[in-house]
């Protein structure tokens, strides 16, 4: 069974969606969305073949049903990393 691991890279972008939704739909709202991205990540580190490949080869992508962001992220033997969360609005293929 694989560990889930978020990167810095990806706990600062949990950290900004967290704080921007608090702003605009308030803290219930904010704590919703944190637990979907959370639930999404949970899923793929339980079955990451549910994602797909990037163009990099050893990165993997999954979107947040509802939600407009795409969690990218490695598969090692012994844990799952998400790498990032990347808005859909945004070219995250590179």
């Amino acid at each position: 069974m694989r560990t889930l691991v978020f990167s810095v890279a990806a706990q600062r972008d949990i950290d900004s969606i967290y704080a921007y939704s608090t702003t605009v739909w308030g803290e219930k709202r904010a704590k919703r969305t944190l637990a979907d991205i959370k639930q999404v990540a949970q899923l793929i580190c339980d079955h990451p073949e549910l994602g797909r490949k990037t163009v990099r080869t050893d990165v993997w992508q999954k979107s947040v049903s509802r939600l407009p962001f795409v969690l990218l992220y490695k598969v090692c033997d012994q844990e799952l990393l998400v790498l990032q969360l990347v808005h859909t609005s945004r070219d995250h293929n590179s």
